[in-house]
């Protein structure tokens, strides 16, 4: 029949549209759950039309009760459709409006009382020239719905016009007009059955709609970016959601030379994004160059997922980064502004920490020592400088290669932090100099353990590791280049046993 062949392209048509739509990736705001609600009962209605048109037709070979219950469900679903329509409208609202919930409640009167009416008030059946159809007080109770809730869509969009998005709004509005006009068709022409066409008109104007998804991407890693954290955040904020804010930060590993290389974060990133959404089943916001972000309902989940991450990327064979991550709660915060302030600072904080490394050994860099050394002389804490220079570092190279060397850097960093423990900080001054700031009381007794940490090092290694040392109080006038002498005296006497040997 025609009547079914027009239902059946309609269904064709949504699906058709709902696969390109849910292919793309959409903000997780209530709106869009909504939507989602919506497309699926729209689906139904159309699903629902085509079995109601088939059993209204055939009632020798489809029992009255089949009949009956098809109809109930096809009523039902549309009364739904509409309702979820309205709500989707006032979704878009609930971040800028406050709806009592008193409100609410009437709101949702209508759609409650109608589908009460569905299910107790008689249907009769209308033999038509072309198809049969149903009538009588469940469809009129479901007519008086669905014009009740596009008078409340038409109030809401007239009321807060400049709140909707233009297009949003524009698709909106044009729908009321569409309902009336097949209204006014289906009831001078109730073999017609047009009301499908407005559910599918409806529903294709609010796909047509919808913001381009690709100003909420990061482009580079193909997470959320951090205009739709804003977005969702708003959201939460203005629903007093108390959810919790995970804030992940990359840095690169000691084993990385110094100069960032930002193409490693992006690969590194877009590769967490892809865990996150295929194992985890999260999203991931893109935050400054470093960080990304994802939401939790609770601490303990919070967790679960930052380790979970922190461990797949510890696994990932073609990383070279290390990731740390803090956690905030949303009710720590009075606004937008000042949660994204906050996430700000988390990720530069990270960059300011890369900054003061040297991320081949590990070690604090120059810059640090230059800062360190300052605080202490102002804060007049009399602590040892020591200076190492690494023997034979060039030799290494020339015989052995820069791997090696890195690697006997490495070592000569590992030994001094050991010695140094919880009282002093190492750095690495140059190419193949270390410094030590340590606030102990007895030089020697330093360097007793630094000997004996150094050969019990050298047992486990090819080639040994050795240095030639010195050191002064920062206080003393003279006391740097008390050290600076002390070390190139050791250096030399190093040179001449090797020239006597």
């Amino acid at each position: 029949m025609m009547v079914m062949k027009t239902s059946l392209v309609c269904l064709l048509f949504v699906i058709y549209m709902g696969i390109f739509y849910f292919s793309n990736k959409h903000l997780p705001l209530k709106a869009t759950r909504i939507f989602s609600y919506y497309y699926a009962s729209a689906v139904i209605v159309t699903v629902f039309d085509l079995i109601t048109l088939y059993t209204v037709n055939n009632p020798d070979s489809v029992s009255s009760m089949i009949n009956y219950i098809a109809h109930i469900i096809y009523l039902l679903t549309i009364n739904t459709t509409i309702f979820l329509y309205f709500l989707y409208l006032r979704s878009l609202l609930e971040n800028q409006i406050r709806i009592s919930g008193m409100l609410r409640i009437m709101q949702a009167a209508p759609f409650a009382v109608t589908s009460i009416l569905v299910l107790v008030l008689p249907i009769t059946y209308v033999e038509g020239v072309y198809t049969n159809y149903s009538l009588g007080p469940k469809a009129y109770a479901i007519y008086a719905s669905v014009i009740l809730y596009n008078l409340l869509i038409l109030y809401y969009c007239v009321r807060y016009w400049n709140l909707l998005n233009r297009e949003k709004r524009s698709a909106i509005i044009a729908s009321v007009p569409i309902f009336f006009v097949i209204s006014v068709i289906n009831i001078a022409i109730p073999e017609a059955l047009f009301s499908i066409v407005y559910i599918i008109l409806a529903t294709v104007g609010l796909m047509m709609s919808n913001e381009n998804s690709e100003k909420y991407l990061d482009k580079q890693t193909g997470m959320f970016n951090q205009y739709a954290l804003g977005v969702v955040i708003g959201e939460n904020i203005a629903m007093k959601r108390n959810i919790l804010i995970t804030v992940m930060t990359l840095s690169e590993s000691e084993n990385v030379r110094d100069a960032i290389d930002w193409k490693q974060y992006v690969t590194t990133m877009e590769q967490i994004q892809n865990f996150c959404r295929r194992e985890l089943k999260s999203l991931t916001y893109r935050v400054g160059d470093n960080g990304f972000v994802f939401l939790t309902n609770s601490k303990h989940l919070a967790e679960n997922e930052a380790l979970t991450i922190q461990n797949h990327l510890r696994n990932y064979s073609g990383s070279e980064m290390s990731l740390s991550y803090k956690t905030i709660a949303l009710n720590e915060c009075s606004s937008n502004d000042e949660l994204m302030s906050k996430i700000v600072e988390i990720c530069s904080n990270a960059l300011n920490k890369m900054a003061i490394y040297d991320f081949l050994t590990g070690a604090y860099n120059r810059n640090s020592f230059e800062k360190e050394l300052a605080q202490l002389r102002d804060e007049c804490i009399d602590a040892y400088y020591f200076l190492a220079d690494v023997n034979n570092l060039k030799a290494t190279n020339d015989a052995m290669g820069h791997s090696a060397g890195d690697e006997m850097l490495q070592a000569v960093a590992k030994v001094l932090k050991e010695t140094a423990g919880k009282d002093g900080m190492v750095f690495r001054y140059g190419g193949d100099e270390f410094a030590v700031l340590w606030n102990g009381t007895d030089a020697e007794n330093f360097m007793e353990s630094l000997e004996k940490n150094c050969k019990r090092l050298n047992r486990e290694r090819v080639v040994p590791v050795s240095f030639a040392i010195g050191y002064g109080k920062i206080l003393e006038e003279v006391g740097l280049e008390k050290a600076d002498r002390m070390m190139y005296e050791n250096k030399a006497k190093i040179k001449s046993s090797y020239t006597a040997d």
